[in-house]
């Protein structure tokens, strides 16, 4: 039986499809391990302005119960005169996204910088076809 050459659409859509699940099973865990929800991570990452997600920023102004958690933990405070109030990460919660980010960085570690330039490269030219 022959095996697939690397230039085979379908061994590459394989191995994208295995490495996506693992790593998003990883992240997951990570997650999971730490006690944050990605949802909690999300709003966050917006908040810190990490993650550009206008979307976001409107849920953050509606409140809500998961807001309302994150100021209760500690992790967001507004900021503000009362018109136009933001909210902003407390330094509890930037350490938090920050260790998460770092748990994250760690997936990668092995990989060396060059390999992951030139993957995202190939990913990027294929993503544009």
């Amino acid at each position: 039986m022959n095996s697939p050459t690397p230039s085979d659409p379908r061994a590459l859509a394989h191995r994208l499809t295995t490495v996506g699940h693992a790593l998003h099973h990883r992240l997951f865990a990570q997650l999971h391990d730490s006690g944050i929800h990605p949802k909690t991570l999300l709003l966050l990452s917006a908040v810190d302005g990490r993650i550009d997600a206008p979307w976001v920023l409107d849920r953050l102004a509606r409140g809500g119960k998961r807001v309302t958690a994150l100021a209760d933990r500690g992790w967001i405070a507004r900021s503000g005169d009362g018109e136009g109030d933001r909210w902003s990460l407390t330094d509890e919660g930037r350490a938090l996204l920050d260790g998460v980010d770092a748990e994250r960085a760690a997936l990668l570690a092995d990989v060396p910088a060059e390999h992951l330039a030139n993957l995202t490269a190939a990913l990027d030219a294929l993503a544009s076809t």
